[in-house]
């Protein structure tokens, strides 16, 4: 197995890691079984952790994200769409989603655990699911997004994401942004991110673990504004959703099984991001 990474991507593939373990404390499909495998592979990748960096103070903001983003998909998706998610991670969607179209992003070594997971889980995609690409690189990008097209038959395409933009310069979403307008401008399209600004967001301190991880130095949107701006300048409209407008609070499993009363969830999640659709400017 090969474990020679350079220092960028051992952090990415931390932060990997360290998302997937908030997610045992929920009751999210599958993931369970993927940190299982993750634990035993970060081994043999050859990484190791302090016992703070595993906290499971993240299942609910991590779980209220991951739940906003599927209520929007499920307003949306039919048997007629594509199904784009960015920057997947270890992210289970894809399985939860295993009987739509469904291709997922992401860097090759993380790609490559994602496989290695896969495959120890019993589940087995073609090689047009898994796609390895730096979103930073435009040019790698487009040539992705080619290959993806290439065979799609489907008219309508759906991009997700979460917790990406945090990681990236306003410069780089531009470039993504700009390169889905014009690979999907024949398609009825849009994206659903659970990186947009809320407003009053706090930066509690249990929210720094899992983004410190990564050693990356984060700019962040000033406030919605600046966040809508940035897409408006790429033709992209934005409609803004906080979490509690798409998720009850009866429905976080991780709220009732660590005791976070519902007035601290309500106030805990609506401070940590909304949800944006992102569609094009008619």
């Amino acid at each position: 197995m090969n474990t020679k990474f350079s220092e960028q991507q051992k952090n990415i593939m931390r932060t990997a890691f360290l998302t997937a373990y908030p997610k045992i404390f929920t009751d999210i499909d599958y993931s369970m079984e993927i940190f299982s495998h993750v634990k035993d592979l970060a081994i043999k990748y050859g990484f190791s952790f302090q016992p703070n960096q595993f906290s499971n103070m993240m299942a609910l903001e991590i779980e209220a994200r991951h739940k906003a983003v599927n209520h929007q998909l499920n307003q949306i998706i039919d048997k007629d769409t594509l199904v784009i998610e960015i920057a997947a991670g270890l992210s289970p969607r894809c399985l939860q989603y295993q009987n739509f179209d469904y291709v997922e992003l992401d860097l090759k070594p993380v790609i490559d655990i994602k496989k290695n997971i896969y495959n120890l889980m019993g589940h087995k995609f073609s090689e047009n699911t898994l796609f390895s690409v730096d979103l930073s690189n435009v040019t790698k990008l487009h040539q992705c997004l080619e290959t993806i097209l290439k065979n799609n038959k489907h008219k309508k395409i759906v991009v997700v994401n979460e917790g990406l933009f945090w990681y990236l310069t306003k410069e780089i979403i531009t470039s993504i942004s700009q390169a889905f307008v014009k690979m999907f401008q024949d398609y009825d399209w849009c994206w659903i991110t659970a990186d947009c600004p809320c407003d009053g967001l706090q930066d509690f301190e249990h929210r720094k673990i899992i983004s410190d991880s990564a050693k990356i130095k984060r700019d962040l949107f000033a406030d919605y504004n600046d966040f809508k701006n940035l897409f408006a300048n790429c033709s992209l409209t934005c409609k803004r959703y906080q979490l509690t407008q798409l998720l009850k609070y009866e429905n976080l499993f991780s709220a009732k099984f660590l005791s976070i009363s519902k007035q601290e969830t309500i106030n805990r999640i609506n401070s940590y991001t909304s949800v944006a659709v992102l569609k094009n400017i008619k």
